[in-house]
C-alpha cells in the first residue's frame, strides 16, 4: 500500500480520501469473511494473515485522516 502525504490535502481531498479508504476496508474484510470462511475449503495460514496485515494498513491510513480532519486548518 502507498504511503499518502495527507498533511498537504485539503479537507475536500481528505474527506474523499476517507470515503474511498473506508470502502476499500469495508470490501477487504467482506473478501476476507467470504475466503477464509469457507468450510471444507482449506487456505493457507499465510492468506489470513496478509489479509489482516492489509486490514491493518488501511485502518491505520483511515486513522491518519481522521486525526488530519480533526486539527484545525492551518492558513
Amino acid at each position: 500500500m502507498q504511503d499518502i502525504d495527507f498533511e498537504t490535502m485539503d479537507d475536500a481531498a481528505l474527506g474523499q480520501t476517507l470515503g474511498k479508504l473506508l470502502r476499500l476496508l469495508e470490501e477487504l474484510e467482506e473478501d476476507r469473511e467470504m475466503v477464509l470462511g469457507q468450510t471444507g475449503v482449506h487456505v493457507p495460514g499465510s492468506y489470513g494473515k496478509r489479509y489482516d496485515r492489509e486490514i491493518e494498513e488501511i485502518q491505520q491510513q483511515i486513522d491518519r485522516v481522521k486525526e488530519r480532519l480533526a486539527r484545525p486548518a492551518v492558513g
